[in-house]
């Protein structure tokens, strides 16, 4: 727990250290996704941004269209899923409710259930995508049920805390032009970072101890 405590620490620290680079492009984000459509888009760049701010890569407002272009298509894709799932959930919702039979209560539960899982799931799916050599969306959803099942400490705060502000700058308004996306994007991308690495080095340590009993 004070591991999961540290880290969490670290993100946030490093996040202030970075503190007016944040600002300027979570502005830029901000700006750029006022017409909504382009919002999995721009979301994307910010991704990217922070997921190479993380790794400790000097960066520029430029390298923010940069994530724009490179993932494109990956956010498209993010988004689509995204609407299939919520388009389901909200259809099976409104269809079992209306038969109104003695299996209905058990099936909406069912249905929130879902619905929260994948609530829990989502925030961290591109953060890990951005971690792999080719970004896919099957294994980036792998892997973040994987951070749930191996690191959950760390995982489920860091969630909990990105709805928070989120819900939190929603109240308020002001805080989403001016820290909390890419507050949240950077304190996941430094978490995913760090997990990413030390899964890797588990694998290695894991291999070399396998090569040695052959």
């Amino acid at each position: 727990m004070e591991a999961n405590f540290r880290l969490l620490w670290k993100a946030l620290v490093n996040a202030y250290d970075a503190g007016w680079e944040l600002v300027q492009i979570n502005l830029l984000w901000f700006v750029l996704s006022i017409p909504i459509i382009t919002l999995p888009v721009t979301t994307a760049g910010l991704a990217y941004y922070m997921h190479e701010l993380a790794h400790g890569e000097s960066m520029s407002w430029k390298d923010f269209f940069v994530g724009m272009r490179k993932y494109f298509w990956p956010s498209m894709r993010f988004l689509l899923l995204n609407l299939i799932i919520i388009f389901l959930l909200l259809f099976y919702h409104i269809y079992f409710g209306y038969l109104n039979n003695s299996f209905t209560p058990i099936i909406v539960g069912l249905i929130y259930g879902i619905g929260i899982i994948w609530l829990l799931l989502m925030p961290f799916v591109f953060p890990l995508m951005l971690e792999q050599k080719k970004p896919g969306l099957r294994n980036g959803l792998r892997n973040s049920l994987v951070m749930y099942l191996k690191w959950p400490g760390i995982t489920l705060p860091v969630v909990i805390l990105v709805y928070l502000l989120a819900y939190g700058s929603y109240l308020i308004l002001v805080p989403w032009g001016i820290i909390t996306a890419s507050l949240c994007s950077f304190v996941m991308a430094y978490v995913a970072m760090v997990k990413a690495e030390e899964s890797t080095q588990l694998q290695q340590t894991e291999k070399a101890k396998g090569t040695e009993v052959e």
